[in-house]
């Protein structure tokens, strides 16, 4: 059996009610897109409060959260790709002005 080389998954989020997504697969990139006309907040710090620093997703907007990191080469640092595993925390999403749609596609 071949390895699964992405996944879909589509989540309903509610207005200000954070939903965490983790990786289904390992993965090296990931995808947010809201699919209808609300945004979507996306978040990786929310407080006790949860309060948080958010970025907005535009409706019909892809947002690409691939993992890219410097690494020590020996001679010097350079871009590696370093992958998310599965059950690692990506990030937190949630409806911006009402409930929202997206699709999340993880990408090995």
């Amino acid at each position: 059996m071949s390895e699964q080389r992405y996944r879909k998954m589509v989540l309903t989020l509610a207005q200000a009610t954070w939903t965490t997504v983790t990786a289904p697969i390992d993965c090296n990139d990931v995808w947010i897109k809201s699919r209808d006309s609300n945004t979507v907040r996306e978040s990786t710090d929310i407080n006790a409060n949860g309060n948080s620093s958010y970025d907005i997703i535009q409706p019909g907007v892809l947002q690409n959260l691939g993992l890219f990191t410097l690494v020590n080469s020996g001679s010097g640092y350079m871009f590696g790709n370093t992958r998310f595993k599965k059950g690692d925390f990506i990030t937190n999403l949630a409806g911006d002005t009402g409930s929202a749609t997206c699709v999340v596609t993880f990408v090995l």
